[in-house]
């Protein structure tokens, strides 16, 4: 089974406490980890951190990583930073 964090709307610096209890939750389980970002409307540098630490604590835990999702807003960071879209991920 696959734990996942989605997110819906900004995932930015007004929202980032909000966000982390989710994250925290869907990093205590298992196996697979996904990171879905298919409707996220806005990213700054703090969701940008987020997702970062996210794939460091299920790396850490030794959870395989993937990125279920990307949304418009996600992929044109992914310009900037193409760590966090791998290529296999179609917005």
């Amino acid at each position: 089974m696959s734990d996942a964090w989605k997110v819906e709307g900004d995932l930015t610096i007004y929202r980032a406490a909000e966000l982390k209890p989710a994250l925290a939750a869907a990093l205590e389980g298992v196996g697979p980890f996904a990171i879905d970002l298919a409707r996220v409307t806005e990213i700054d540098g703090a969701g940008l951190q987020l997702v970062v630490a996210a794939r460091r604590e299920a790396a850490r835990r030794g959870r395989p990583v993937t990125l279920a999702g990307a949304s418009p807003a996600v992929a044109e960071l992914d310009r900037v930073v193409p760590f966090l879209c791998p290529p296999e991920v179609s917005p």
